[in-house]
This record gives structure tokens, sequence and C-alpha cells, in this order.
């Protein structure tokens, strides 16, 4: 069949965007609420696969409706530059054209410059500025929201990915800045670990104070919400009771969901119906890519030892184990396995299943994945 309407890209705004909608409506009232509101300033977090990205898509489009101007970048290295690039760019389009403009794009890379990094010039400026971002954001946002209020518009929205990856000088700053200037929304995204970051990090009291949505798995019921409308839509027939035990395997995980559903897109011949063969097929398939996207990143980030704890819950099938077993198997204290068991979850690569019990969130094909690693490791 053609024209798959799933999208199982990172960011990539799915056929159906569901259980989100009470973030989305916190977001909104804090946008209409405005400074100084609870979730004027909202930080998003969760493990990887759970829509993080999308949401903030989300974000910036119920921003947009409501007249705000957006900037969105991701916090690798060099993300104040890219803020301060993106607030030049704005700056000039709500200018009367003498404002800051792109000059040069250097296309190599040499210490301290990033690839594809945007320099930038002002013809006769009056107010001349250092090109140090560190210096350079609180001004730019100032300037740059009372240009969008004073063009009609309702404010400046900026949104920041993958916060956990930021240079924490350059989280502190943002953070110092964005305290200073309340007037500028804010919405990030991170996995769980950015709350060790936040609250250990001198300066961050920003983030540590603002409103924080951790995101969850969808319901079974959401997942199916999620996959189902393309085939109704479609005419593609389908038992409810084959789908439902596809969507459930799915764990809920909006990424794997999308997976899932392009996969068995993508199997359909015009006018077949969705069989259960062909359901296992594509989650098979599914459930594959989802470990090269999602665990097998994470992995290559992971200490020894929490791969040690990792490689011993692999060693059952569904790779589910208890604490007490990891404990003797590793002859480690009570305290050491709850360190490694508290870091693990907040990575999303575990997930506690009942009193003293852990176990994959990628299940079984997970368990075999990280047995595949433990020998070429070894």
């Amino acid at each position: 069949m053609l024209n798959n309407p799933f999208r199982p890209g990172f960011g990539s705004w799915p056929p159906s965007f569901v259980g989100r909608e009470h973030v989305e409506l916190l977001f909104g009232e804090g946008l209409s609420n405005g400074p100084g509101s609870r979730h004027h300033n909202s930080l998003v977090t969760g493990a990887r696969g759970l829509g993080k990205t999308v949401l903030l898509a989300a974000f910036r489009d119920i921003a947009e409706q409501r007249g705000y101007r957006t900037v969105a970048v991701d916090a690798n290295d060099g993300m104040l530059r890219r803020i301060v690039r993106d607030l030049l760019l704005l700056e000039d389009e709500l200018s009367d054209g003498n404002g800051w403009a792109a000059s040069k794009i250097v296309t190599g890379a040499s210490a301290g410059v990033v690839k594809g990094e945007l320099e930038f010039t002002r013809p006769n400026p009056s107010n001349p500025l250092s090109d140090d971002p560190m210096t350079m954001l609180k001004p730019l946002l100032e300037r740059v929201t009372a240009q969008v209020v004073g063009n009609g518009g309702a404010g400046l929205l900026l949104t920041v990915d993958e916060m956990h990856a930021a240079v924490p000088a350059e989280l502190e700053r943002l953070g110092n800045d964005l305290q200073h200037v309340q007037e500028v929304a804010f919405a990030g995204a991170a996995l769980p670990s950015i709350v060790d970051m936040i609250f250990n990090e001198r300066g961050a009291t920003f983030f540590s104070r603002i409103a924080r949505f951790e995101l969850e798995p969808l319901t079974t019921a959401e997942s199916m919400e999620a996959l189902c409308p393309p085939f109704d839509d479609a005419d593609v027939a389908y038992e409810r009771g084959d789908m439902l035990r596809a969507a459930d395997r799915t764990l809920g995980y909006p990424y794997l969901v999308q997976l899932l559903g392009h996969e068995i897109w993508h199997r359909l011949e015009p006018g077949d119906p969705i069989v259960p063969e062909l359901l296992d097929e594509a989650h098979h398939e599914a459930e594959q890519q989802a470990i090269m996207d999602v665990l097998q990143p994470t992995w290559r980030q992971l200490s020894p030892s929490s791969k040690q704890v990792l490689a011993i819950l692999a060693e059952d099938s569904q790779g589910r184990g208890t604490v007490k077993n990891i404990r003797e198997r590793l002859g480690k204290t009570s305290s050491w396995v709850s360190v490694y068991r508290s870091r693990l979850i907040t990575s999303g690569v575990i997930r506690a299943a009942g009193r003293g019990v852990v176990e994959l969130t990628g299940g079984a094909r997970a368990a075999r994945w990280i047995q595949e690693q433990v020998v070429v490791e070894e």
C-alpha cells in the first residue's frame, strides 16, 4: 500500500497524537496566564521513545496559534550560539531591515568553531555587542521579545530539546537569563537524568523550579487510538482482539507504536486484511528497529557497572530479575544496587515490575540484544 501515514522518526508528527491532551491543556493555560503562571515555563522528561520531541512541537503549534513567535534548538554543544543565531535571524525579520544579518557560513571545523555555524554582522550598529553568546543572550531575548510584542504578537517561546546533553555552563547561563527575562515562555525536553543535573549544578535554580511533566507510557487504549484510525480510514479489515494484543505489546511507547503501524502498513497489499501472522512479523521488525534506535545509543553511554546489571537481567528470556539476585550475583551491597537501579530507571533502560523486581523496557528482544553486546565486548 502506498502513502504510509505512520511517521516513526524522532520528532515526526504521528497521524494521531494521543495521550498528551492534559499536558497540552496545561501548557496552553500557562501561555494564556502569562509570566509567573505555573506552566508558562515547563520541562518535559521521559525515557527515549515517549514522545518528548513531538510534544515540544505541539507546544510550538499551540503558541503560534496564539500569536507567539517561536525559536527551537537542541541542547548539544553550541546550544547558546544556536539560540543566539535564531534570535538574530528573528530580530532581523522583525526589524526594518537594518538589523543583524547572516554574513558567512562556516563550513569547516576547527577548535572552538562549530561546523555549519553562522557568523553575523550588523550595519552601523548603535549598540555594538560582543560575539560571545554568553553575553549576547540576555539582551537579545529582551530585544526580540519587545519587538514581537511591538509588532502585535503575543510573545516569544523558546524550546530546547535534549537538555540532558547541554554543557552545564551553558545550561546555567540560559537558566539565569530566562529567570531575569520573565516575558519569554520556555519549554524544554530531556531524559530523566536531567533531574540530577538541574538539582546538582550551581545556578540551575530556574530549571529546578519550573513545572515538570513526567511522561508515562500510553495506556493500551491510547495505543489503540494511535494505531487503528489510519487502517479504519483505509477500510483495512482486522480483528480488534488481534490489534489489541499488538498494541499491548508496544508497552505504550509512542515511538514503538509508530514503528508497528509503519511495518503493518508496509506489509499490506490492497484489499488484504491484517492477520495475526502479519502482526507478528511487523512487531518483530518494529521491536528490532526500536532496540537499534533507542537502546543502542543509550548502551554506549552506560558505565561498565550499569552494563553488568543489565547483563544479569538479560540472562532471563524476558529480561526480568530481582534486586536480590543482582546483589548476590555481583557481590554488592543493597545501597550499591539501589544506586544503579535508580540510574538505569532514570535512563529509561529498565523499569520497576513489582516489589523487588525490575525488567528491561525492551523486553525479550532487548535481553537478546544485550546478550549479543556482552559477547562482543568480552
